[in-house]
């Protein structure tokens, strides 16, 4: 992913039911795409409480769309403040 730099939409599914099958390791790949407008991570992930600070340097960010499991209220409303543009939490 380092290497896709100006990629503005990534949607990371194994094709199955959201959020079953094997688990990826870590979202730390994500930082480099500084371009990202749309991303949406329907995958299960091997943290129960992934870190999502990850996502805070994606400034032009506008939809986001990770699996409710993972994203509890704190969790939202600190993505809110530091995601602006993104308007569907």
């Amino acid at each position: 992913l380092a290497g896709l730099t100006g990629l503005r939409e990534l949607c990371i599914d194994h094709g199955k039911m959201s959020g079953t099958g094997k688990s990826i390791k870590s979202i730390d790949p994500l930082k480099d795409l500084n371009q990202l407008q749309y991303l949406r991570l329907s995958v299960a992930l091997e943290e129960k409480h992934p870190d999502w600070s990850i996502l805070y340097e994606l400034k032009k960010l506008q939809k986001l769309w990770i699996l409710p499991r993972y994203l509890k209220d704190k969790e939202k409303t600190i993505l809110k403040k530091e995601l602006p543009l993104v308007t569907n939490l």
